[in-house]
């Protein structure tokens, strides 16, 4: 078991077209959530590992929606028993209400806090806040707020770190200059760990907001090579991928042939005590939120080695040992069981990354993907989770999402 989540979808603002959760908020209307149901379900999912083993695992994560939307006892009540059971805690949040309270909650707790952001202009961080008319000068405020907060909890002496979503609005050619710009901004400011994930649109009439398989290709080269100049930048995927290439293993769960129906990377606690997955892709389009299966399957990850990668497949990859797929949730055609529709850009990144480790260290001998692919030829579903802590999924140090967006 990795990934503890309390997901406290109802508590949303609404305002982001290409939320994964989207569709069940339509569907289901406000259920608000069932506290006591949730932390009973939190204990119980906990207590099943050894409390020495809890240390391996990623610190137990409060997500949204907006987990600071709801009221603060709550929040200190889930903190606490997580603090309990694990000695640490985390938080997803976009940070615009962050007060002094929850600063000294997280102090107590030792929360380490990821931020949600796109960029420091309206330009940049409109995909946060694009469902609906809000003005530049409102979503600038909002950002304001967010960077601040992001610097008073680093003041405070607590471990922050961001997830960034790639897309149209922040990384189009045109925009990759000012998206660099804003991450050493943040580097400056002391978030050295971070995540680009690539936005993910399960809407039509809204898939403009995706980046192409080559413009995302051509993000990630530039991003790797920004974040190989400089020790200090966690940034992930792309010191994910050199390990994938040196060291082999776990790694972030859209590397690790996940199973759409027992995300192994996100043990999700629902609002009403239920136990949940990530809920991207096919365990979400319809409306309908899904429940855990109460075993892994890999049919998906069986399959894929065995179709023609024009039918949607990965027949013949050479890297199908680094991805497994991809993150079922977007697969083409918004369809699960085929291959990530950003699978270009994936190749372009562990292409380029191969090509610079082999640049720097010319007698390097690098993992063979096919022997990582072994651990998928078999009936057990392959790694049970990030094999990282909370701190990688959201660029923090020993994420998340659960990958945000």
């Amino acid at each position: 078991m990795m990934g503890l989540h309390i997901k406290l979808m109802d508590c949303y603002p609404g305002l982001c077209r290409s939320c994964y959760e989207r569709r069940i908020r339509k569907t289901q209307g406000k259920v608000g959530y069932d506290l006591d149901a949730m932390l009973m379900t939190f204990k119980r999912e906990a207590e099943r590992e050894k409390p020495e083993d809890r240390k391996k695992y990623s610190a137990p994560c409060v997500h949204g929606g907006e987990p600071l939307l709801i009221r603060p006892a709550d929040l200190r009540n889930i903190l606490q028993v997580s603090f309990e059971l694990y000695g640490r805690t985390g938080i997803q949040t976009n940070g615009i209400l962050l007060t002094d309270e929850h600063l000294a909650m997280f102090r107590e707790f030792k929360t380490s806090v990821g931020i949600s952001i796109d960029g420091d202009t309206a330009a940049l961080n409109r995909g946060r806040w694009n469902d609906g008319d809000i003005p530049d000068s409102r979503i600038q405020e909002w950002t304001n707020r967010t960077l601040g907060n992001m610097e008073r909890a680093k003041a405070a002496g607590l471990d922050v770190s961001a997830i960034v979503l790639l897309r149209r609005y922040n990384t189009a050619p045109d925009k990759l200059d000012e998206l660099v710009r804003f991450l050493l901004r943040l580097e400056k400011m002391g978030i050295h760990s971070l995540r680009t994930n690539e936005v993910i649109v399960f809407e039509d009439r809204f898939r403009d907001e995706e980046l192409t398989e080559d413009e995302l290709g051509q993000a990630f080269i530039r991003l790797a090579d920004l974040c190989f100049e400089d020790t200090g930048r966690q940034w992930n995927p792309y010191r994910d991928v050199v390990k994938l290439w040196t060291e082999g293993g776990d790694a972030t769960c859209v590397f690790n042939a996940c199973d759409i129906w027992r995300t192994g990377a996100e043990t999700a606690i629902m609002e009403n005590g239920s136990i949940g997955v990530c809920l991207k892709g096919g365990a979400a389009l319809d409306g309908i939120q899904a429940l855990a299966a109460d075993t892994g399957g890999t049919e998906r990850v069986r399959a894929l080695p065995a179709i023609p990668q024009d039918l949607g497949g990965c027949q013949g990859c050479e890297f199908w040992g680094l991805c497994g797929g991809g993150c079922p949730g977007s697969g083409i055609d918004n369809d699960w069981r085929n291959r990530a529709r950003f699978c270009g850009a994936y190749k372009t990144l562990f292409g380029h990354i191969r090509s610079r480790l082999k640049g720097l260290m010319p007698g390097v001998a690098l993992k063979d993907p096919a022997e990582r692919a072994k651990r998928w030829a078999c009936e057990t579903p392959a790694g049970s989770g990030h094999g990282d802590s909370h701190g990688d999924e959201h660029g923090d140090k020993p994420h998340g999402d659960h990958q945000d967006g």
